[in-house]
């Protein structure tokens, strides 16, 4: 209870802190209700369609997911480097010039992905999955890849401006959307088809992301409507960090391809369709950590790079240590929580020949575990220019990853390779990086 109370008082005379909880908290809300959703979706799939049927879904999925991995230059950290910085020192004509390139790069990439995917769907059926029975469902979800392309931007923007209820409002409402159609449809129409399950889950995201889209821009309208032109020509002097900047989230990118999401599209090419949906089966089990996580560091990144920005050393290290320090045991408990309902969850929610998703849920909860002590330093390495090191560490994946599709990809042997990656980044950049940080707060001093 003098914890709590504790917490509690520290949150109301720290202005930093109270801003964290709350966003944190309308973060975890959202999430909440996401994950509810999304079991119940995930519920009415598994239960309604073949296992391979499920397993498509995902792949679909997934290869937007990789492509948008690698076309992508990851605008919100761009936008999270720079916006902060601009707007302290007022400069407006190259807040709208990193404004208008985030924009730029987003719409070229929902176009490449999109358009191209539609175009060479029976080229990419045939040649990765010999399965003509994938290009209907491409097709399909090409016009949700269109604008989760901007999901970077309108991101970014809505939490650099404390507007995250903007961001997990839409959320929920385009999850029930995808929810309570499918099961209309199975309720009025009988058996579910793959087709239609795509083009709900398709009818979600658009309610997701055009919202917070339209909101976003009514935000930096004000900022666009300050100065004449694009602003590009006040950035020359800026000119070599940006490139910089660029490069290296390009590169992040890239290297996902030995992460969770390039290791997804490499099991639908090498491996079965049941074999991806344990592995999605898994990662949907680990949805509970995963929302402390992804919410944390959604709070928790723009307080970074603005301290930062305003050379707010001490403090920011302060946050970055007391954060790893609640994390450890955190992070333990709800693990361990999660481990505990596992088996149950599978039989309520799918049906019991996913029970071999268990050992990789294991696998996969503790990787995640790991990441979730560490991810304020993504954030912390972005804001100190310090990506080029990380990306060399992160590589390292690249190679677990090439390993295992030797060894033979399968959905356990993604998970170890994840776990190793996860290792890796923890013990060579994530420790590193806390300690140059502690020496620059004691300079600071």
């Amino acid at each position: 209870m003098q914890l709590f109370l504790k917490y509690k008082n520290s949150l109301k005379d720290n202005p930093l802190l109270k801003r964290i909880g709350k966003n944190f908290s309308i973060g975890v809300v959202g999430s909440a209700l996401l994950v509810l959703l999304s079991l119940g979706r995930t519920a009415l799939l598994t239960k309604n369609l073949p296992i391979d049927d499920y397993g498509r879904i995902l792949v679909v999925m997934n290869f937007f997911g990789f492509l948008a991995m690698f076309f992508g230059l990851r605008v919100n950290d761009f936008i999270y480097r720079f916006f902060p910085q601009f707007k302290e020192q007022q400069e407006y004509a190259e807040l709208k010039g990193i404004l208008f390139i985030s924009f730029a790069l987003s719409l070229i990439v929902g176009l490449i992905v999109s358009l191209g995917t539609y175009a060479a769907s029976c080229w990419i059926a045939q040649t990765f999955y010999n399965d003509q029975a994938y290009v209907p469902l491409f097709r399909i979800y090409a016009l949700a890849a269109f604008f989760i392309a901007f999901e970077g931007f309108y991101t970014a923007i809505l939490r650099l401006q404390d507007r995250f209820v903007l961001i997990v409002v839409p959320q929920v409402a385009g999850a029930s959307v995808s929810l309570v159609v499918i099961a209309t449809y199975i309720l009025y129409f009988g058996p579910l088809s793959i087709k239609f399950a795509v083009w709900s889950i398709t009818a979600g995201i658009l309610v997701t992301t055009l919202p917070a889209l339209f909101l976003s821009l009514l935000y930096i309208r004000p900022i666009i409507l300050r100065s004449d032109g694009f602003g590009l020509l006040s950035l020359k002097n800026h000119r070599k960090r940006i490139i910089s900047n660029l490069f290296q989230t390009n590169l992040t990118g890239y290297l996902k391809l030995g992460s969770d999401t390039g290791g997804m599209f490499l099991l639908g090419v090498l491996a079965t369709p049941t074999q991806v949906a344990l592995y999605g089966i898994a990662r949907q089990l680990a949805k509970v950590l995963q929302i402390m996580q992804n919410n944390i560091q959604n709070a928790i990144t723009p307080e970074i790079v603005s301290l930062w920005a305003q050379e707010k050393i001490k403090q920011l290290y302060g946050l970055v240590n007391g954060y790893t320090r609640w994390s450890l045991i955190t992070g333990a408990a709800i693990s361990i929580t999660a481990v505990l309902i596992s088996k149950p969850a599978i039989l309520i929610f799918t049906t019991p020949e996913y029970l071999e998703a268990l050992p990789v849920f294991y696998v996969f909860i503790f990787t995640i575990y790991l990441t979730f002590v560490s991810l304020v330093f993504f954030p912390l390495a972005l804001a100190m220019d310090k990506l080029a090191q990380r990306n060399l560490i992160v590589s390292i994946r690249i190679v677990y990853l090439l390993i295992g599709a030797i060894i033979g990809l399968n959905a356990m042997v993604l998970a170890t390779v994840q776990l190793l990656g996860a290792l890796t980044t923890r013990l060579f950049n994530d420790i590193p990086l806390l300690r140059n940080l502690r020496r620059l707060a004691i300079s600071a001093s």
